[in-house]
């Protein structure tokens, strides 16, 4: 039965105006996961149009942090509950699941970026403004105010102090002015973890007596997008379909003239950062064995709109090119999401494979990111125990890397429920 390939392209613009600004008012809200042009909340797995990453430490097994392109809304659960109703909690990965650890001060912070601009009629002439904010994330982070010439300003923070609860029981929250000229400025959230699952949400206005905007002062926007494989063969997109890699992407100009091309990562993602305004092309090329069947000409034209994320899709099918498969270089991974070792003589033991004939890089850890069982022989089987001792029932992360000679490494993780 032949896979459908979807891939997904979105797209955002970021600013259209000089000093004089382009739709000022007198008040922004700069909440994480808030579409001002839509006066909304954006869904779960879309991209922020106003906010991206610009900094990410070493990424978790599995995942790959787009360094430089929008940030990814996730979903509110009961645990993180202190999101205000117009905004969410930012992910610099296309998933609640990514385990990360950048506590130690030693290590890099993630950091998000948004810029918004100030404006008035003596460029010279200082303004107040007032931030009125609240944050909080899992597990620390702190907000800072940055001008054109990169001199920043702490305007809120967290406390330093690790919960095993993950957040702490109320938010951090300024309301303070400052005298600012006009211009481009940017608001910086710096990002902590201790093994848990990275999230970071900031709720918030700015005001101003003066006219301020959610836009910068120079005109630019983004194209990104996600290269996806329609599992259940339904012919759309949705949460079950996964990601594809290996796509290169081409963004051409209203003369055909290539701007720019990348490669969809491990993720399936994509970006194209800092766009002129007007009309683009922008064509998915599939890696060998993939084709596009919709549209015909595998690719689509948009004209960008200031801050407007638009949607397009690509479908393609497996075309007739076999891939080349080495007799005895193999490796099919079949990885369970339950294991039972309760001594039934039924699921006692975990595999991450029966028939692979290559060696990996394998491991399975717990919710603190302590590694409970790890080999390099996909067969060997694991018991459920950890230095001789069983393990506790709950939910477990593996990651699993298998080691090919002729190609690059295939990588899968995900999340594993021990039953006893």
């Amino acid at each position: 039965m032949k896979a459908i390939i979807t891939l997904v392209a979105l797209l955002t613009l970021s600013a259209s105006f000089s000093q004089t600004c382009f739709g000022p008012v007198s008040a922004i809200n700069i909440s994480t996961g808030w579409d001002p042009v839509t006066s909304a909340v954006i869904n779960d797995y879309d991209f922020d149009p106003m906010w991206r990453l610009v900094q990410a430490p070493a990424d978790p097994p599995g995942w790959t942090s787009n360094i430089g392109g929008p940030a990814i809304c996730i979903p509110i659960t009961s645990s993180w509950m202190f999101a205000g109703a117009n905004s969410k909690y930012l992910n610099a990965y296309p998933t609640a699941q990514a385990l990360t650890d950048n506590w130690a001060l030693n290590t890099t912070q993630y950091i998000f970026e948004r810029e918004f601009c100030i404006c008035a009629d003596d460029p010279a002439q200082a303004v107040a403004v007032t931030f009125d904010l609240s944050l909080n994330a899992d597990n620390w982070a702190e907000v800072y105010l940055e001008d054109a010439q990169g001199v920043q300003t702490l305007l809120v923070a967290q406390p330093y102090v690790y919960s095993q609860a993950n957040f702490l029981s109320t938010p951090a929250t300024v309301n303070v002015v400052h005298q600012l000229t006009p211009g481009t400025y940017k608001l910086q959230l710096h990002h902590r973890n201790k093994q848990v699952v990275m999230g970071v949400n900031l709720d918030g206005k700015i005001y101003s007596s003066a006219l301020i905007s959610d836009n910068s002062c120079v005109k630019r926007g983004t194209v990104a997008g996600y290269s996806r494989e329609d599992s259940n063969l339904n012919g759309i997109e949705d949460a079950s379909d996964a990601k594809s890699q290996g796509w290169t992407m081409e963004l051409r100009n209203a003369s055909n003239t290539l701007v720019s091309s990348i490669v969809s990562d491990h993720s399936g993602y994509y970006f194209f950062m800092d766009v002129d305004p007007g009309t683009y092309t922008v064509t998915g090329v599939p890696p060998v064995g993939l084709e596009v069947i919709v549209p015909a000409t595998s690719s689509y034209t948009v004209t960008i709109e200031t801050n407007v994320v638009q949607v397009s899709s690509f479908l393609g099918t497996p075309n007739d090119e076999e891939p080349v498969v080495t007799v005895g270089e193999y490796c099919v991974l079949d990885v369970p999401n339950v294991f039972t070792p309760n001594g039934d003589q039924v699921n006692d033991k975990f595999y991450f494979s029966t028939e692979c004939n290559l060696p990996i890089d394998a491991k399975i850890m717990n919710r603190w990111g302590n590694v409970v069982y790890e080999t390099t022989d996909a067969a060997e089987g694991w018991d459920g125990t950890s230095k001789g001792l069983a393990i506790a029932a709950g939910t477990y992360f593996y990651s699993c890397v298998v080691k090919y000679a002729d190609k690059e490494d295939e990588k899968v993780s995900g999340y594993l429920t021990v039953i006893r």
